[in-house]
C-alpha cells in the first residue's frame, strides 16, 4: 500500500511540475513508523556525570524524534541527509546498574507521535587508567633517592588519583589529576642497587562501575653506590705522544667514562667516552702528567678516579738537547724514553751504522771457518768491524790455529804438531780427526796380538799372529783354538746301598775343538766312548762319549761327591748318596729310628735297684739288639724290717712290741711303704701285743700276839694287768697314826715303797689306825696302776696299859 500511494503521489506532482505550475503541499505518508534506535553506548565518566548515548534511524519525512525515559522527555531532530538521529541522556542514580526502558515516538508534521519501544542494560562504566611518561615510562635505575615522576591523565573522568610505593598502602594526597597531566615527587627511597621498588599510579571516579581504575606501574631502582674505580697500569715513562690505558674496575660500571690530565675534578669539562685508551694527538710537554679517570654506573653513580702517571720523555733513539728531541749519531744509541742530555756509544762486540737507534747490533765478523770468536774492548763503532782477541770455536772439520781455522786430518792421519803425520802400524785415525788411537782389535778369544798395518780409520788393524789367548783357548796363527765344552752335568744319584761301585750317567761331548784331557777327582775311574781308564784320560773329541764311577759311602744317608774337568770347563759336583737305615718297629718303646737307643728291663718292679736288671738296647738298620721288653722299671727296697721288697710293697712297722692300756699298738703303729727304691717312715718292729692295763685289788689279814691280845693287821697288795714278765713295784704313801697307845710295831712298815706287796700294823693296850695310799708299776712296760686308798686299824680297848 505505502509503494502504491508513494507512486500515486509522485504521478500527481510529476504532471503538476510538467504544466509549469508550482505547487506547494504538505505530504505525509499514508502509513507513519517508529523511529528505529539502531545503537547505544554509556560514554565513560566525564566527572560527575554519566551519558548513555542513543542513535537511531528516522522514518521519511519525521523531523523530531521524541524519547521518554524515567519521567524524563529528551526531544532529538533528525538530520535530513542522513535521516538519522543522536540523542544524549544523562544518566541519574548512575550507580546503580539497571534495565532502562525508552520509548521512542516519531513526530511527524501534523504532530502525530508514532512510538515504539527500546531497552538498555545499564552498567557503571570503568574509570581510565594514567599513563607514566616519566623515563619514556618504563623502569629505570637512579642515583636520586626522591626520584620525580609525571604522566597524563583524562581530567574529565577523573576526580581523583592515588600512588602506591612498594608494599604501602594507597595514598591520595600525593598526586592529582590537573589539566590532562600528573606529576609526583616521590619520598626517599633506600639507596640499595639489589632492591627495585614497585610504584603503581591509579585513577578514581566514585560514579563507575568499580571506582578505581586498572593501576600503571614503573620499576625503579635507587643505586647510590658508585663502581670501582677504573683500573690503570703502574707510572711509566712515555713518548712525546704518550698513550693512556685502562680498563673497568668492576662493581657494577657500565663502560662509560670520563676523563681529565692533570686536573683531579671530572665534575665538569671532561672527556666522555667508551673508550678504553686515550692518545695524545699532539706533543705534550717533558715532564710529569696525570690522567684521573672515572666510570659511570647505570644509575649514574661516578667511580672514584683510577690514576696514571706517566713521565714524558724522548723517545728510544733520541736524546734532549736545549728542550727538544735530537737524534742519536751512529756509534750511539739510546733504548728508552729518555730526559738524557746524551746518548749511549755501541760498547764491546756491538756497533750502530746508522743515526736514531734504539739498540745495538752485535758483531759477526770473523775469520773464515770460525764458528764462534771472543771480541776485543771497543766503543762507538758504526760497522760490523769489531776486533778479534780469539777464536773459541771452528766449524766442523776445522780447528783453532791461532787466530785462523784450519782443516782436520785426514783417514789415517793425526797432527804430529806441525803437520799431519800416518799414524803407523797398529793405529788408526777417523777423518776429520787431529789424534791418533791406538787399534784394541782382536780375533774371538785372542788377549794379545801383533797388527800388521793401520786401521784405515776404524778400530780394526790387520792381525799377523796371536800371542796370548783366553783360558781355555790356545794361540792358532792368527787365531784362537776353542778347549771350552758345553757345559758337563751329571746326574746325581740317591737311595745307593752303603760301599757300592756307582756309575754315572754317559754325556755326549760338544762345543770344543779338541783334543782335551778330562781328569776327575773323587772319582775311581773314567770312561772315553765306554773304556775305562784311570782318573786322568786324554784323547777326547767332539761327538765322544764321557763317564764316571765311584763308590758309595759306608754311612747311611750320606753324599760323596766326583767332579770333572775336560779342557776350560768342570762338571758339576756329581753326587752319590746312599739310602736311608731302615727304623725299628713294633717294639715296645714304638717305632725307633736307626741309631737311637733305649733301655729294657727283665721285670718292672724288682725287690733290689733296677740297674741290676737293665740292659742298653740299640736299633740297627732295622733290627733291635738285647731282648729285656720291660719300658720301665721301679727300684725295690732292700734292708727292711720285712727283707728286700719290691716297689709298691706296703706294711705296718710299731715302734714298740707291745702297749699296755690305755696305750695300744694301733697308736703305736705307722704305714711303711716301698716307691721306686725309696722307704717311707722308720718304725723298725713288725708286730705289737697289746696288755691289760696295770690295777691292784687289796686284802686284810688280822694276827694276834702277845698276852695282852695285840693284834698285827695285814694290807697285801695283788697287781694285775701290763705284761707282767718282769714282776712288779709298789710304791706307799702312809697316813697318820691315831691311838697309838702303845705305838707301833716295825714289822712290815714299808716307807717309799719297793718290791714288798704287804704293810702290817701293830696295836697294843687300846689299838691305832693308819690310812695309806699304794699303787703299783709293771716293771716290764713301766707302766704304773692309779693310786688306791686304804687303812690299817690293830689292837683293842681293854684299858690301858702301864
Amino acid at each position: 500500500m505505502k509503494s502504491l500511494v508513494r507512486i500515486r503521489e509522485l504521478l500527481l506532482l510529476t504532471s503538476f511540475f510538467a504544466s509549469g505550475c508550482t505547487l506547494e503541499l504538505a505530504l505525509h505518508k499514508s502509513v507513519s513508523l517508529p523511529p528505529t534506535v539502531t545503537a547505544h553506548k554509556i560514554n565513560e565518566v566525564v566527572l560527575d556525570e554519566i551519558l548513555l548515548e542513543l542513535e537511531g534511524q528516522c522514518p521519511e519525512d519525521v523531523l523530531q524524534v521524541r524519547l521518554l525515559v524515567e519521567g524524563e522527555t529528551l526531544n532529538a531532530n533528525c538530520d535530513p541527509s542522513t535521516l538519522t538521529f543522536i540523542v544524549n541522556y544523562k544518566v541519574p542514580h548512575p550507580n546503580n546498574d539497571r534495565l532502562i526502558l525508552f520509548e521512542a515516538s516519531s513526530v511527524y508534521p501534523d504532530g502525530k507521535a508514532v512510538p515504539t519501544t527500546y531497552e538498555v542494560n545499564y552498567k557503571r562504566p570503568s574509570v581510565p587508567s594514567p599513563i607514566i611518561t616519566s623515563n619514556s615510562g618504563r623502569d629505570f635505575v637512579t642515583n636520586d633517592t626522591t626520584p620525580f615522576l609525571q604522566g597524563t591523565c583524562l581530567s574529565e573522568k577523573t576526580n581523583g588519583m592515588e600512588v602506591k610505593i612498594g608494599g604501602g598502602a594507597w595514598n591520595n594526597a600525593l598526586i592529582s589529576c590537573t589539566s590532562g597531566t600528573w606529576s609526583l615527587t616521590l619520598p626517599v627511597l633506600t639507596g640499595n642497587p639489589e632492591t627495585d621498588h614497585l610504584i603503581q599510579v591509579r585513577s578514581l571516579n566514585s560514579l563507575s562501575q568499580d571506582p578505581y581504575s586498572e593501576p600503571d606501574a614503573i620499576a625503579i631502582r635507587v643505586d647510590t653506590v658508585p663502581p670501582n674505580p677504573p683500573l690503570l697500569p703502574a707510572a711509566a715513562d712515555a713518548g712525546i705522544r704518550p698513550v693512556w690505558t685502562w680498563v673497568s674496575g668492576g662493581g657494577g660500571g657500565n663502560g662509560v667514562y670520563r676523563y681529565k690530565i692533570n686536573d683531579s675534578d671530572l665534575s665538569s669539562g671532561a672527556t666522555v667516552t667508551t673508550s678504553l685508551s686515550y692518545a695524545s694527538v699532539s706533543d705534550v710537554a717533558f715532564g710529569t702528567h696525570t690522567l684521573y679517570v672515572q666510570e659511570r654506573d647505570e644509575a649514574g653513580n661516578w667511580s672514584a678516579s683510577g690514576i696514571q702517571v706517566l713521565t714524558v720523555k724522548c723517545g728510544p733513539g733520541n736524546y734532549l738537547s736545549s728542550g727538544s728531541c735530537v737524534q742519536c749519531a751512529p756509534g750511539t744509541y739510546q733504548p728508552s724514553n729518555s730526559i738524557s742530555a746524551s746518548c749511549v756509544s755501541a760498547g764491546t762486540g756491538t756497533y750502530v751504522d746508522s743515526a736514531g737507534a734504539n739498540t745495538v747490533t752485535a758483531c759477526t765478523n770473523k775469520p773464515a771457518h770460525a764458528a764462534s770468536v771472543s771480541y776485543g774492548a771497543s766503543s762507538g763503532l758504526t760497522s760490523n768491524s769489531c776486533p778479534i782477541v780469539s777464536i773459541d770455536t771452528c766449524e766442523t772439520n776445522y780447528t783453532q790455529n791461532g787466530l785462523t781455522c784450519r782443516a782436520l786430518c785426514a783417514t789415517d792421519k793425526y797432527w804430529d804438531g806441525s803437520a799431519c803425520a800416518d799414524v803407523g802400524s797398529g793405529f788408526y785415525s777417523p777423518a776429520n780427526n787431529d789424534t791418533r788411537f791406538a787399534c784394541t782389535n782382536v780375533p774371538v778369544h785372542a788377549t794379545a796380538v801383533v797388527y800388521s798395518g793401520s786401521g784405515s780409520g776404524a778400530n780394526s788393524c790387520p792381525v799377523s799372529s796371536v800371542l796370548t789367548c783366553d783360558i781355555g783357548y790356545d794361540p792358532s796363527g792368527d787365531h784362537c783354538t776353542d778347549n771350552t765344552p758345553d757345559a758337563l752335568v751329571f746326574a746325581a744319584q740317591s737311595g745307593v746301598e752303603l760301599s757300592t761301585l756307582t756309575t754315572s750317567n754317559t754325556l755326549t761331548l760338544g762345543g770344543f775343538d779338541g783334543p782335551l784331557i778330562a781328569n776327575c777327582t773323587g772319582c775311581s775311574a773314567i770312561a772315553r766312548n765306554g773304556v775305562w781308564g784311570g782318573t786322568s784320560v786324554g784323547g777326547f773329541m767332539p761327538g765322544d762319549t764321557i763317564t764316571i764311577r765311584r763308590t758309595s759311602s759306608s754311612s747311611f744317608s750320606t753324599a760323596v761327591t766326583a767332579q770333572v774337568t775336560l779342557g776350560n770347563v768342570t762338571s758339576n759336583a756329581w753326587s752319590v748318596t746312599t739310602r736311608a737305615a731302615l727304623s725299628c718297629t713294633s717294639t715296645p718303646w714304638g717305632a725307633l729310628a736307626h741309631g737311637a737307643t733305649v733301655q729294657g728291663f727283665s721285670q718292672s718292679a724288682p725287690t733290689s735297684a733296677c740297674s741290676a736288671i737293665a740292659e742298653t738296647r740299640t736299633c740297627t738298620d732295622g733290627v733291635l739288639s738285647g731282648s729285656f721288653n720291660e719300658v720301665a722299671c721301679n727300684d725295690g727296697c732292700t734292708g727292711t724290717p720285712w727283707g728286700n721288697v719290691s716297689h709298691g710293697f706296703l706294711g705296718t712297722a710299731y715302734s714298740a712290741t707291745y702297749a699296755v692300756a690305755p696305750t695300744t699298738c694301733a697308736s703305736l703303729s705307722q704305714a711303711r711303704g716301698c716307691t721306686n727304691g725309696s722307704m717311707a717312715g722308720s718304725y723298725t718292729i713288725t708286730s705289737c701285743q697289746d696288755y691289760a692295763a696295770v690295777s691292784l685289788s687289796i686284802s686284810y689279814s688280822t694276827v694276834s700276839f702277845g698276852s695282852l691280845g695285840d693284834q698285827r693287821t695285814t694290807a697285801t697288795i695283788t697287781p694285775a694287768g701290763g705284761v707282767g714278765s718282769g714282776g712288779y713295784s709298789y710304791e706307799w704313801i702312809l697316813g697318820t697314826v691315831s691311838n697309838n697307845n702303845g705305838g707301833m710295831g716295825s714289822t712290815g712298815i714299808v716307807t717309799g715303797g719297793g718290791t714288798s706287796n704287804s704293810l702290817s700294823l701293830e696295836g697294843r693296850c687300846g689299838g691305832s689306825e693308819m690310812t695309806f695310799q699304794v699303787r703299783v708299776r709293771d716293771n716290764t712296760s713301766g707302766v704304773w696302776s692309779s693310786w688306791s686308798n686304804g687303812s690299817l686299824q690293830a689292837g683293842r680297848w681293854e684299858g690301858n696299859c702301864d
